[in-house]
């Protein structure tokens, strides 16, 4: 059963990431090529993927606070979520690994290595759908190209269709 974060992620944030994609595409065309017009919606697109992101990490982060504080006295649970939440690296600046790493480490929660062993654990696909076929044929870090809206799929959070959004001409 996915968790409320990633339902939110799959309908509210997704929606706002196409929104973009599709003003990206109307702009620019589906043909290869360098589309100078674009550049700004590239910018825009980066700075939201970035903040749907952020938002993605602190929704997950809170969702696992209270599923954590669940075990306690009602008394307690207040204060203990008040805990984690004091200081929090998702409320500011940019989602980078050490911020999303620290605040979920507060949880005890690696949760960089746990992503690593959920993404490992996923079946590898031949053909050319499916995120981890596309990551596999990357053999590199995900880039996030314009266009890249689903380099996180299903329930993993290592994922790239760099290969998909370069063929479509985004890259």
């Amino acid at each position: 059963m996915p968790s409320n974060s990633l339902s939110r992620w799959n309908r509210e944030r997704a929606a706002a990431l196409d929104e973009i994609e599709n003003a990206h595409l109307r702009v620019g065309g589906t043909e290869r090529g360098r589309r100078y017009a674009t550049q700004q919606i590239n910018f825009a697109y980066v700075t939201l993927l970035s903040s749907q992101f952020q938002g993605y990490c602190r929704d997950l982060h809170s969702e696992s606070i209270d599923y954590v504080v669940a075990v306690l006295p009602t008394h307690l649970q207040g204060l203990l979520r008040r805990e984690f939440l004091f200081s929090r690296n998702l409320e500011r600046g940019n989602p980078h690994p050490g911020a999303i790493g620290s605040d979920f480490m507060r949880l005890g929660i690696d949760i960089w290595a746990e992503g690593l062993r959920v993404w490992r654990s996923k079946p590898k696909t031949s053909g050319t759908s499916g995120g981890h076929d596309q990551m596999a044929k990357c053999n590199r870090p995900p880039r996030f190209w314009p266009g890249c809206a689903r380099w996180y799929t299903g329930d993993s959070f290592v994922s790239c269709a760099c290969m998909e959004t370069r063929d479509r001409g985004f890259g």
